[in-house]
């Protein structure tokens, strides 16, 4: 495992950056312009700033957002598949699914589009869905903007329904009532 986070490390290509990591893929893994892994690499942080999640805590709240999601069965939002997690020395990094979607931001600001194909009521009503489930079981994603819902770039719907995701789980917490 270390050979191949070293691996990722030397040849990484940044597809995007926040606060606490940087997700990159690996240009070796490229194949007709795309790759179907990236890799999210913790920040190295004295502090834990506005109750960030380590990223061990960040794969089990991912994966809960994962399992519940699955519950709502025929939903057009997913979330990224987790592949494998690792702490090697002082690197920490996600691998997951790559999707083949843009940021509401990017497509506000320019780069992406919603294809025609996407009926946006449908996105809405089961990205409320989705937020709801979550909700019920007291988790709480708690950093959701443009920057972390995803819309499908594919110029035809999907064999497996997407049109949107929700990604980045690190400020996600449980939350007790009251």
């Amino acid at each position: 495992l270390k050979e191949k986070v070293d691996s990722v490390i030397a040849e990484q290509e940044m597809i995007g950056e926040g606060q606490d990591g940087y997700v990159v893929i690996a240009k070796s893994e490229v194949q007709e312009g795309f790759s179907e892994v990236c890799y999210k690499f913790a920040k190295r942080s004295k502090f834990n700033p506005r109750s960030k999640n380590s990223l061990s805590e960040e794969v089990k709240i991912h994966d809960d957002f994962y399992e519940l999601n699955n519950e709502l069965g025929d939903s057009c939002i997913g979330i990224p598949s987790l592949l494998y997690s690792a702490k090697l020395d002082r690197i920490e990094v996600i691998a997951m699914e790559r999707l083949p979607a843009k940021s509401m931001k990017d497509i506000s600001d320019g780069d992406g589009v919603v294809p025609d194909w996407i009926d946006v009521d449908i996105f809405c009503r089961d990205l409320k869905k989705l937020i709801d489930k979550m909700h019920s079981k007291g988790l709480y994603h708690r950093d959701l903007h443009l920057g972390n819902i995803m819309v499908s770039q594919y110029s035809e719907p999907p064999e497996d329904g997407k049109s949107g995701y929700m990604i980045d789980f690190g400020l996600s917490a449980y939350v007790d009532e009251g």
